[in-house]
């Protein structure tokens, strides 16, 4: 092995512009494990997709046309999860092989936007002045907090700040850059997985 692959879900946009900024909020995000495996000498490629479907598809060629890579994917679960990840998109993609994939298949729960609200001091620090941390859910583990509540908490909670409420495009990819991962894995236990998929990746390929 000598890459590390991510495909991460980035929406409905498909505008490059869009997959690019995102990408570059994924790659501070997830720095730490970026400096491991580059410390071994790994590659690392973060491909950011459009839907569900898509990025699977796309891992699901990553592993055919990579064969010396070590390819992840990582989508929003859009809801509560009740199953291992490797199965929950087996039934999102035909084809899909839940036990060959277990150990690299990764879900954000039940969005992305889950992650923000599990650091609420970095939200914050971001939108200043007039920010609504009253619409926050003190939730400990982020990942119970339903899909729709996880919007509307931000939107309450941003709404009046000079940034304005919270848009995908315009403040993603910028808060991806200062959430503290540790933080958001203590609170997202499918985030805490992915970080352990990837160092025990990377340590295994070193140990080679």
């Amino acid at each position: 092995m000598d890459e590390i692959r991510l495909y991460i879900e980035g929406g409905s946009s498909n505008k490059a512009q869009t997959k690019a900024s995102l990408r570059q909020g994924f790659s501070v995000f997830f720095r730490s494990i970026i400096a491991q495996a580059r410390a071994k000498k790994l590659k690392w490629t973060i491909i950011v997709s459009g839907s569900t479907t898509e990025t699977i598809k796309g891992f699901l060629n990553a592993v055919r046309y990579y064969p010396n890579a070590q390819s992840f994917v990582l989508i929003d679960a859009d809801g509560p999860v009740n199953k291992e990840p490797s199965f929950f998109m087996a039934d999102k993609v035909r084809g899909y092989y839940p036990h060959q994939y277990r150990q690299t298949s990764h879900l954000m729960v039940q969005v992305m936007e889950s992650w923000f609200l599990a650091d609420s001091e970095s939200l914050i620090r971001y939108y200043g002045q007039n920010f609504n941390r009253g619409s926050l859910p003190g939730a400990s583990d982020i990942e119970r907090v339903s899909k729709s509540d996880v919007f509307t908490a931000l939107r309450k909670a941003t709404s009046k700040t000079q940034k304005g409420s919270y848009h995908k495009i315009q403040h993603a990819s910028e808060l991806l850059k200062i959430i503290n991962p540790e933080i958001v894995s203590r609170k997202a236990t499918h985030c805490r997985s992915l970080f352990i998929a990837l160092e025990d990746t990377i340590a295994r390929a070193f140990r080679s």
